[in-house]
């Protein structure tokens, strides 16, 4: 007979030795709908029988039969069972759980796995920290964790998200403009990997946004005008990636910046004078002469 409680997420896993090949069929606890039979198995080296069960729901009951078959005859089905598939663990929002295990292994790529699974409570998933409420993922942090795959632009699903932290790994890949869904983001650190592409321009719409790092990476194209747009930034590192083209004035609008990090580019033009002033810049790196201070306004 199978055991109680062993079907396990969206891809239920029932683990149970037989001397031939099986058939496991299930339904809803009570019923509301006839039973459904999963595929027949093979025995594996072992004497254990385990695979995966689709199309399952969260926490809800499930009756379970299995039976023996063979090529000369079905077993009968045995008696019912009790189960209860567990997608996610406790504490955590199933949509953000969800998106998280759907982009696992792209992030991890030929990395460092990451133990995020049904079976780990949410305390212990690495870098993932859950709003004791609400349960949304607040914080993601995932800095030199060895992950060695893509930025996946299901992350902007997490939409109470104030924290991403990829940066001291091997990502590839480019920054998804799907994080600019990220409303509730204030840290966006993506630096010291080996990120390539542009710098979405939807980044300008993250008004939340107080750090942006992108350093060290291969970032190329220019500095998009609608970073000028984040009132509340205080930090902006884009140093020693493949940048061209000129500082966009619009950067004269961070009047909240402390840190500004732009050399190691190939840009041109010239520096608009004011960004000069923020306390921690390397725009001596750069070579290139201030701007004229713009023309005075017209006034009636």
């Amino acid at each position: 007979n199978p055991k109680r409680n062993s079907i396990e997420p969206v891809r239920g896993t029932v683990v149970q030795t037989f001397l031939s090949e099986y058939q496991i069929r299930y339904r809803p606890a009570p019923p509301t709908v006839g039973w459904r039979t999963w595929k027949r198995m093979s025995q594996e080296a072992g004497g254990v029988l385990q695979g995966d069960i689709t199309g399952l729901t969260n926490r809800v009951e499930y009756d379970v039969q299995v039976r023996a078959v063979n090529a000369e005859s079905d077993g009968a089905w045995s008696k019912t069972a009790k189960g209860i598939p567990r997608i996610c663990p406790e504490g955590i929002d199933l949509v953000d759980c969800q998106t998280l295990l759907a982009v696992r292994d792209t992030l991890v790529g030929g990395g460092t796995a990451l133990n995020w699974a049904a079976a780990v409570p949410i305390q212990e998933w690495t870098g993932v920290i859950p709003n004791h409420f609400t349960q949304r993922v607040m914080n993601l942090n995932l800095y030199s964790r060895g992950l060695s795959g893509t930025i996946a632009g299901e992350l902007g699903r997490l939409s109470d998200l104030t924290i991403l932290a990829l940066q001291l790994n091997n990502l590839t890949g480019v920054i998804p403009s799907q994080l600019a869904s990220l409303k509730s983001l204030q840290d966006l650190s993506l630096a010291n990997n080996r990120l390539t592409g542009t710098i979405p321009a939807e980044l300008g719409s993250l008004s939340s946004l107080v750090i942006f790092s992108a350093r060290e990476n291969e970032l190329t194209g220019t500095i998009p005008s609608e970073l000028g747009r984040l009132a509340n930034l205080k930090v902006l590192e884009l140093s020693n990636n493949q940048l061209t083209g000129t500082i966009p004035g619009t950067l004269r609008n961070l009047t909240e910046l402390t840190k500004l990090f732009l050399g190691g580019n190939q840009l041109t033009g010239c520096v608009p004078s004011s960004l000069r002033n923020v306390a921690e810049n390397d725009l001596d790196r750069l070579g290139l002469p201030d701007c004229p201070p713009p023309p005075p306004s017209l006034t009636s």
